[in-house]
């Protein structure tokens, strides 16, 4: 049985057709048999290290979710090892390396708690990884972004660990290069957020207000555009949140007409989405009245 159909398989069977509940203990077994299923696939199979990738992803998931289950972060970091070695393209062991580095980053937070001295080498290992991969994407990739966000990131959390300014610096120098992308809206927001914690707890509220407005006015590659209820939910929140930041930001260096210029191009888009909604039902509706 291919992966795809042991996945698909184990997900129909751990949910409860009737009462549309999630059956964990199901799931982990689909989940394990996945990355067992994967792991023993030929290392040249095409398709090898994407379903690692997304064994890698689901197992970090759930254990965020459940921070006691130290295996699964084992599970995920052998997987992330396995993931880059399984590719051969320069572009996609690139992005196999980023996946690992965050990996390695959760690690060390983990073992921060026990052994300080091993999790800093941990950190280490996380940073020198996404460096090297975010070198080795093409400026003009989309993937440039994503790789120049992990990579700072990671110096941002070894900031907070050493104390060292230089790691800040080059967090802001990489975070700045993300959220001035090419890359995807959401990754170069995300960028914008972080870079924009940084600058906030050295108080400085011009680049806070900076990082969040250029953020605020990515937004518009959020709107309109066709996805599900519940991603349409989650990406509206994050709208409300990330034009409310910029706008007290605006607020902390005393411009409050740029606060309000700021909200409105959330309002603008939270209606543009609101819009796009009631088109999609609508259509539904006159497809097949019993859809809603």
């Amino acid at each position: 049985m291919e992966a795809d159909d042991l996945w698909i398989e184990y997900v129909a069977v751990a949910t409860d057709p009737v009462e549309r509940r999630v059956d964990a203990a199901a799931v982990e077994q689909g989940q394990a048999d996945f990355g067992g299923l994967v792991r023993r696939m030929p290392s040249q199979h095409p398709l090898r290290a994407v379903h690692l990738a997304a064994y890698v992803d689901t197992r970090l998931a759930m254990y965020e979710a459940d921070p006691q289950r130290s295996d699964l972060l084992t599970e995920a970091l052998l997987a992330a090892h396995d993931s880059v070695r399984s590719q051969h393209r320069p572009a996609q062991r690139a992005v196999a390396e980023l996946r690992l580095s965050r990996v390695l980053r959760v690690h060390a937070d983990a073992q921060r708690r026990t052994d300080p001295r091993t999790a800093a080498r941990t950190l280490d290992r996380a940073v020198s990884t996404a460096a090297r991969a975010a070198a080795r994407i093409r400026p003009d990739s989309l993937d440039h972004a994503l790789g120049q966000h992990l990579h700072g990131l990671a110096l941002e959390q070894r900031f907070h660990t050493t104390g060292r300014p230089a790691d800040r610096d080059l967090a802001i120098a990489a975070l700045r290069r993300s959220l001035d992308g090419p890359g995807l809206p959401a990754v170069c927001i995300a960028a914008g957020r972080a870079l924009a914690d940084i600058h906030a707890d050295q108080l400085d509220w011009d680049s806070t207000a900076a990082a969040l407005g250029r953020a605020v006015k990515l937004l518009d590659g959020f709107a309109p555009a066709r996805m599900s209820h519940r991603s349409r939910e989650r990406i509206l929140e994050n709208v409300k949140a990330l034009a409310s930041d910029a706008a007290a930001a605006e607020l902390n260096r005393g411009s409050a007409a740029h606060a309000l210029a700021v909200l409105e191009q959330g309002r603008c888009v939270i209606f543009a989405q609101t819009l796009q909604e009631a088109h999609d039902n609508a259509g539904a509706a006159h497809a097949e009245p019993a859809a809603l």
